[in-house]
């Protein structure tokens, strides 16, 4: 079921680059994002009763029961990702003196980036962790799970270059050891949407300063 997911994400990425064979820009307006949240949506109408049948019936099974405590630990979770990211970004610099931003265009409504930052991180952390991680562990070792989930979170963004990687691997590589630690889905949950919110805010008003 993951690799299905990974495979119609990147094949339909594919199919939508031009028939060139220059680097298009990669682009994110409404109608886009909701059309991915549209894909994740038929996704959980598969593998939700699917699920069901396999006999995940009780969310417990996948994660520590939701607390009051679980937003302000996942504020906690997006701080600690964002210094990752920093640290990762950092030590690429010293390396890769010209390093800048890929030709990246985002104009989202306020109510879009709340809507896609909400679903979207509920889709991907009950699906790479509270799922994938769960499953996989049975099959293959906690930690030989926790390496596949990342690889599949981060092989997803591979199609908007390098920089999107290195963005997204040492997020997912945060976010994964603390739900395996803890197996709390939540927090995760609360740190990606926010992660999200603040990344799309910030690309939606670089763009229109230009």
């Amino acid at each position: 079921m993951l690799g299905l997911v990974v495979g119609v994400f990147l094949g339909s990425y594919l199919l939508s680059l031009p028939g060139s064979g220059a680097a298009a820009a990669i682009s994110l307006d409404d109608h886009e994002a909701l059309a991915t949240l549209g894909i994740e949506a038929l996704f959980a109408l598969v593998l939700v009763p699917w699920l069901w049948w396999r006999g995940w019936r009780e969310m417990d099974a996948l994660s520590v029961p939701s607390g009051p405590l679980d937003v302000p630990r996942g504020i906690l979770l997006w701080f600690l990702a964002w210094l990752a990211l920093g640290l990762v970004f950092s030590v690429v610099a010293q390396f890769q003196k010209d390093l800048s931003d890929q030709a990246v265009k985002v104009h989202l409504s306020d109510i879009v980036i709340i809507v896609v930052s909400i679903l979207n991180a509920l889709f991907e952390e009950l699906l790479w962790l509270a799922y994938g991680v769960t499953a996989l562990a049975r099959r293959i070792g906690l930690k030989r799970a926790c390496l596949v989930s990342i690889i599949f979170r981060t092989s997803i963004h591979a199609y908007e270059g390098p920089l999107a990687v290195l963005g997204v691997l040492p997020i997912g590589i945060v976010f994964t050891v603390y739900y395996a630690r803890t197996r709390r889905v939540w927090p995760v949950i609360v740190a990606h949407a926010l992660q999200d919110a603040f990344a799309f805010v910030y690309l939606t008003h670089r763009g229109d300063q230009r």
